[in-house]
């Protein structure tokens, strides 16, 4: 295998590497409790803070209980029931707009690029100075 191929399969591992640590880190492997469990919770007055991320056809619900657990569920895109519950028990919320990749896809090409010129110069190094055959 050639030293492009060995470059490009180590930075292509590398930001699978990346991407599995940041979903890791994200808390994303804890599961989902029921819905429906949200909003008992959230009636019965033990949600402290919630932050709700949309999402197409349903939005995420990380909540904090007040004993300090952290959980998370998913809602339906319509998420009025929960959302007017959650201000009759005082529930501090915070919506969020969800990350969408299109959004670092420029930034991402424009990295693409300059790995793949970096490559292509260090490969080049000292060819241009060498006289040629006279």
């Amino acid at each position: 295998m050639n030293s492009k191929w060995k470059t490009a399969t180590f930075f292509c591992v590398l930001a699978l590497v990346a991407a599995s640590l940041w979903a890791v880190v994200r808390g994303g492997n804890s599961p989902a409790v029921a819905y429906s469990q949200l909003l008992q919770e959230v009636k019965s007055g033990e949600v402290r803070s919630a932050t709700i991320i949309p999402r197409v056809g349903v939005a995420r619900v990380d909540y904090r209980l007040k004993n300090g657990t952290s959980q998370h569920t998913f809602a339906p895109s319509d998420y009025r029931n929960v959302l007017e519950a959650m201000q009759q028990s005082m529930v501090s919320i915070e919506i969020k707009e969800a990350f969408q990749w299109i959004n670092a896809l420029p930034f991402l090409i424009l990295l693409g690029i300059w790995i793949i010129a970096m490559i292509f110069l260090k490969r080049g190094e000292g060819r241009g100075s060498q006289p040629g055959p006279a």
